[in-house]
């Protein structure tokens, strides 16, 4: 059984890495938070972390370094375009699965009225003007301030569709993981700014370069995980 109760992430993951032979590289989260698992092997107790600070982990396998932060990447002002490096680009999007209001409770029925003006949810109306209520419960927050925090920014993903994009491009122009590109395409009448979530490089072929772009990172799939693991959490 692993528990660490409202700590910082920095005395959470030294405690993961115990004994791996693996330390902390670069951090810059401060917050704290709750993480309790069991049954979990390092890495998993690693992914649970990542989850629970909201955090974006790059791993040095060289130097055996967890490297964490906010957001990883930066916007560097690179670009694909067609006619320049973008040679083909490939749509997912799911317009139907958003909310515009999220009503967040912590252990024990914990709500952010009291630090809220009086509402029990938080709202973000990026996308639509339509009042779309959506439930999160999580028992591991007993911080009112931690649950609301969190909630601001589960929304800020959950208010707005899906969109990814495969595209293949000749020239990488310095993107690196995490990286906010700016992505235009006269053919698909697309020009928005996204995130590089996956680069595929070939170093001796690079018109075989690929690179997945979406405007969130938190698929589906990682949601239904979150919301088994709190199952898990509440059994346990």
């Amino acid at each position: 059984h692993f528990e660490m109760v409202n700590s910082y992430l920095k005395d959470t993951l030294n405690l993961t890495l115990a004994g791996t032979g693996w330390t902390i590289g670069y951090n810059d989260i401060t917050k704290r938070r709750t993480v309790r698992v069991s049954n979990k092997t390092p890495l998993e107790v690693i992914d649970e972390i990542r989850k629970v600070y909201r955090a974006e982990i790059f791993f040095d396998a060289i130097n055996k370094k967890v490297n964490v932060y906010e957001q990883l990447g930066e916007n560097k002002g690179d670009f694909f375009m067609e006619d320049v490096n973008l040679k083909s680009l490939n749509i997912s999007s799911d317009s139907y699965d958003y909310v515009t209001r999220l009503i967040p409770i912590g252990k024990d029925g914990l709500t952010i009225e009291e630090i809220n003006g009086g509402k029990k949810y938080v709202e973000n109306y990026q996308y639509s003007d339509k009042i779309i209520y959506a439930t999160w419960e999580d028992n591991r927050y007993t911080v009112v301030e931690n649950l609301k925090e969190d909630a601001i920014s589960k929304l800020e993903e959950l208010s707005k569709p899906y969109k990814s994009y495969e595209a293949d491009v000749i020239d990488l122009r310095g993107a690196s993981l995490g990286d906010t590109i700016t992505l235009i395409s006269k053919e698909n009448e697309v020009k928005e700014k996204q995130r590089v979530v996956k680069i595929t490089e070939y170093i001796d072929e690079p018109w075989n370069n690929k690179v997945e772009i979406a405007n969130k990172t938190y698929t589906f799939e990682e949601m239904q995980s979150e919301v088994m693991d709190t199952v898990e959490t509440a059994d346990t």
